[in-house]
């Protein structure tokens, strides 16, 4: 089993982990990295577009309007950072699809008469 993973320090020494002070401090101090930026700069721009266009927007046409825009932008990172800000898009799903099974007796009678269905 793979431990959780913790966000802060408190909670890995919480868990009984030891860290060093060097590497700590060495992430506290860390500049964000260009991953990190470019997500920021790109969260705007999604919550823009999916606030313009009422939420309904998936990724796919997220994807799509950004790049009539000009925003270049793939379309794995939209899908990637959508759930993360709990953003998504409406279905046009009806509603659970389910097979209801009927007693076979149905469909045998109306072929015996000759009849079909």
């Amino acid at each position: 089993m793979n431990p959780p993973i913790l966000k802060s320090a408190s909670a890995f020494f919480a868990a009984g982990t030891q860290i060093a002070p060097s590497t700590h401090d060495a992430f506290k101090t860390r500049p964000p990295s260009k991953r990190t930026i470019r997500d920021n700069e790109l969260l705007v721009q999604i919550r823009r577009v999916q606030a313009k266009n009422f939420g309904v927007y998936g990724a796919k046409k997220l994807h799509a309007q950004l790049r009539r825009e000009g925003v270049m932008v793939a379309r794995c990172t939209g899908q990637r950072l959508m759930p993360a800000e709990g953003l998504r898009g409406i279905t046009r799903e009806k509603g659970p699809r389910i097979t209801l099974a009927g007693d076979g007796r149905t469909l045998a009678l109306t072929w015996s008469n000759g009849t079909s269905p």
